[in-house]
């Protein structure tokens, strides 16, 4: 498990995991990390396009990511193109052991003064 968030890592391993399973990486939407007993959680929702068996071969490699991951939330909807073409949408959670680089998250981007 990580010290801290790097959100550039996790959106480059999802993103090469998508890539080798053959789906479409779509979007990535962090939400602000939060403390969970001894280490530090961020959910992610991510979308994808492809069909089910490129969904399969990627959550296999998910699970040889070197970070840990759990999905908590998945749903397929036939994308614009129609069937077998499917818009999928996964809630994830990501887990590092450190607060370090959370304050741009909770912050939001810097304003011009």
């Amino acid at each position: 498990m990580p010290q801290n968030v790097e959100l550039a890592d996790i959106i480059q391993q999802i993103d090469y995991a998508a890539e080798e399973a053959g789906l479409d990486f779509y979007s990535f939407t962090p939400a602000v990390p939060v403390a969970s007993g001894n280490f530090y959680t961020v959910n992610c929702e991510l979308v994808f396009n492809g069909r089910y068996f490129n969904l399969v071969e990627f959550f296999n490699h998910i699970e040889r990511l070197p970070r840990s991951v759990k999905v908590v939330y998945l749903d397929m909807q036939e994308s614009d193109n129609g069937l077998p073409y499917l818009q999928i949408t996964i809630n994830m959670k990501a887990f590092f052991t450190t607060p370090q680089g959370i304050e741009q998250l909770v912050q939001g981007p810097a304003q011009g003064g």
